[in-house]
């Protein structure tokens, strides 16, 4: 933990901060599709029982940020619900959520990692490439909004 939040597991009393946060940045900066919708009214069903992890950031005992790993395979999972509410962003609370999840991702044996973003998304393209995300040359999108996919593989 640090001086000013703490990255803690979510659990079943987060699921309206964990909506709220996540609807927040995406109707800031792309929309929300139909399997957004379904995710965020389920995620204990939808992320956590396939296998895989939410967090929440807290500030005191108020939910500020969230991060989903979820499980695409037995060796590869995605981060996904990356956000940060907006009067809390810039103080690396993205960055910690980001490495809380990658530090999992290790721990239980993962060897890839995905995500899918926007090109305009350039502040979280940096957040990427700084944990050693590159670009896939496949153009596969997952979702309306996202033009670009990134890969990490462990060892």
């Amino acid at each position: 933990m640090n001086n000013v939040f703490e990255i803690l597991p979510y659990v079943p009393s987060d699921h309206e901060d964990f909506k709220a946060i996540s609807y927040e940045w995406l109707l800031e900066y792309v929309s929300v599709e139909p399997i957004d919708q379904i995710i965020l009214d389920a995620p204990y069903e939808k992320i956590i029982l396939p296998g895989g992890q939410i967090w929440m950031a807290k500030i005191k005992e108020m939910n500020v940020g969230t991060i989903s790993l979820m499980k695409v395979d037995e060796m590869t999972y995605e981060i996904g619900k990356l956000g940060v509410s907006k009067m809390y962003r810039h103080i690396g609370i993205g960055y910690a959520l980001m490495e809380k999840a990658l530090d999992y991702a290790r721990a239980i044996g993962c060897k890839n990692v995905v995500l899918y973003t926007a090109s305009h998304l350039v502040a979280a393209r940096k957040l990427y490439e700084k944990f050693g995300f590159r670009y896939m040359n496949e153009n596969e999108n997952k979702y309306l909004d996202a033009d670009l996919k990134m890969y990490l593989k462990y060892s």
